[in-house]
């Protein structure tokens, strides 16, 4: 099956190469999608200190921008608001593996359907079934 791990670990430190170094890693969960765009932009933007992730709740929206819970304020032209987003791994059901639960959203998954944690499983989502039709 590879190391999935390796592979988590190779990108984490592929995406941290393009952030400066004193950039808090544990944010990268925030950053996936990001990690996707064409040429590094994101990460150029936030190199030249022009974006910024925070993660935080929102005490409240001021007139120049946020309030956050820690007290901190951003002032912001444009706010892209994701709380209270959860994704629920497989319908939320629950799985275990010799006894020991698992939950699939803290696993890796190779190959885009297998999930390390657990063996003999695999699940298939998005268009595979678009491109059969398409086909036909």
């Amino acid at each position: 099956m590879g190391d999935p791990y390796g592979v988590a670990r190779d990108l984490i430190a592929a995406v941290a190469d393009q952030l400066p170094a004193d950039y808090d890693l544990a944010i990268l969960h925030a950053l996936c999608a990001a990690a996707l765009t064409s040429n590094g932009d994101f990460f150029a933007a936030i190199r030249s200190g022009k974006a910024d992730v925070v993660t935080d709740e929102i005490d409240r929206f001021t007139a120049t921008g946020i309030l956050l819970k820690s007290g901190q304020v951003l002032d912001a032209d444009i706010i892209v608001t994701a709380t209270g987003f959860r994704i629920s791994m497989l319908g939320g059901i629950a799985f275990d593996a010799g006894g020991k639960p698992v939950d699939p959203a803290d696993t890796l998954t190779w190959r885009g359907m297998m999930f390390t944690d657990l063996p003999n499983f695999a699940s298939v989502f998005g268009y595979l079934r678009a491109f059969w039709r398409t086909c036909t």
